[in-house]
């Protein structure tokens, strides 16, 4: 599922802070819409079978529960986390979702990374430094840039 070679997708955030967002190389691919002031009817309505459904998450606080696990529970849905590895035990539906994404910070650096990687321009490698949520420290896989 990763990396998403069609290169559309559907970025689900929850809050209005479009850093994820801001940093893709072609952000007209992908459509942004925030979860925060929208309902889970009309999240579903943005959704098309061409696009990957990527949900940022920057602040554990911010998700609304209901709609994440409402979500995962019906689309193939990847989570593209940003932050402290210990919160993602706050997201109870993270087993639902079809893959996970984590960076441990929200420099402009590193968003800029996971922007480049969910559009298929690097590679990305990394384990988990810590058990959390049912992943045991070191889970994670390398995932090569498409050719």
């Amino acid at each position: 599922m990763l990396p998403d070679k069609k290169g559309k997708g559907l970025l689900v955030q929850f809050n209005n802070n479009p850093t994820i967002y801001n940093q893709l190389e072609k952000p007209q691919n992908f459509k942004r819409i925030n979860a925060a002031t929208n309902d889970l009817q009309t999240i579903i309505n943005q959704i098309n079978d061409d696009a990957t459904i990527y949900v940022a998450i920057e602040n554990t606080d911010e998700v609304n529960h209901t709609i994440l696990n409402q979500l995962l529970s019906q689309h193939r849905c990847i989570i593209v986390y940003s932050g402290n590895p210990y919160r993602l035990a706050r997201i109870k539906s993270l087993s639902k979702a079809a893959a996970i994404v984590v960076q441990y910070e929200n420099s402009t650096a590193a968003l800029k990374s996971v922007a480049a990687f969910i559009s298929g321009k690097v590679n990305a490698q990394g384990r988990l430094p810590v058990s959390v949520a049912g992943y045991q420290c070191g889970w994670g896989f390398d995932i090569q840039k498409p050719k």
